[in-house]
Parts: C-alpha cells; sequence; structure tokens
C-alpha cells in the first residue's frame, strides 16, 4: 500500500504533463496576436510591438510580421522528449509552453533570464 501510495503523485504528475502538449492543430489554426510579455532575471527586455502577429504553418514553419529574436521567419516542431520548440536563426529556441482556443503561450531561457511571451488568437 505504501509503494501505491509513493507512485500516486509521480503518476499524477505524468499524466499531467502529458496533457498540457500543445495540440499542432490550435498551432496552425490561428493566427497570433501579441498580447503581453513578462521577463524574470537578468537581461535586456525585449520589446514586441502590440500589432505583431505569429503564424504558425503545418509545414513546421513560422513567420511574424514584427522580428523575434531577430527573425520573422523560423522553424517550429516537437523535440525528442515531446515538447513543442520555435527556433530563431541560429541556436535560438523557446518552449510553447501552452496552446488554447484561447492563448498561446511561449517560454525564452536565456542563462540568466526567462521570458514569457503570452497571445491572443486573431
Amino acid at each position: 500500500m505504501k509503494k501505491i501510495m509513493a507512485l500516486l503523485p509521480l503518476t499524477c504528475l505524468l499524466l499531467i504533463s502529458c496533457a498540457q502538449q500543445p495540440d499542432p492543430q490550435l498551432l496552425v489554426k490561428n493566427g497570433w496576436h501579441f498580447h503581453s510579455s513578462r521577463m524574470s532575471g537578468i537581461g535586456t527586455h525585449q520589446n514586441i510591438p502590440e500589432q505583431t502577429v505569429l503564424k504558425f504553418y503545418p509545414d513546421g514553419t513560422w513567420q511574424c510580421n514584427s522580428a523575434l529574436m531577430g527573425t520573422r521567419e523560423g522553424k517550429w516542431a516537437f523535440n525528442k522528449k515531446g515538447i513543442a520548440m520555435l527556433w530563431f536563426s541560429g541556436n535560438e529556441k523557446a518552449e510553447i509552453i501552452s496552446v488554447s482556443e484561447t492563448a498561446l503561450v511561449i517560454r525564452y531561457r536565456k542563462r540568466f533570464s526567462t521570458t514569457t511571451w503570452e497571445w491572443r488568437p486573431e
């Protein structure tokens, strides 16, 4: 019984993490308007214009009408761990934390800072 109780929290955590995997259909269904940005840590906050629109395509590419991390286009895909990733130019990448009918959340991590961008559907 103790072993079952010890495994229960781990099982719940695993199920929750699997259930939160972003749905590719929701990503490509809409264009996404920039809504907000939060940064924690040390570094320069990147300002994104309010009228910025981000679009994902079924072929694994994305485009933006304003530069994100110095580029207006890149690739997106699920990595080996099943996490949806957004690649910018070079080795820069961000993690797609969640996507729903009402919001898209992307997290960009650097050595001493984390920036979270929130987007709303067009």
